[in-house]
């Protein structure tokens, strides 16, 4: 069901962004992910909070298997 909850995709931005920077300890690991955690803007939030029925759509659509970005742009 990860694939319905918005803060999936808030720790897969976490993420994405991390894999840009270089970590060298876990005190600059802790501020990357604040420091990033803080450029996350109501609008981004709201827009994931909104996309939630579409993607309760495709997971019924696709019969409860996983679901991503790609495989629901037809809905």
């Amino acid at each position: 069901m990860a694939d319905l909850w918005p803060i999936e995709n808030v720790w897969a931005y976490i993420k994405e962004k991390l894999s840009l920077e270089e970590i060298e300890n876990l005190p600059m690991l802790k501020n990357k992910v604040i420091d990033i955690w803080r450029t996350i803007t109501p609008q981004m939030c709201l827009k994931l909070i909104n996309s939630i029925p579409r993607r309760l759509q495709c997971l019924i659509t696709k019969g409860g298997y996983t679901i991503n970005k790609q495989g629901c742009n037809d809905l």
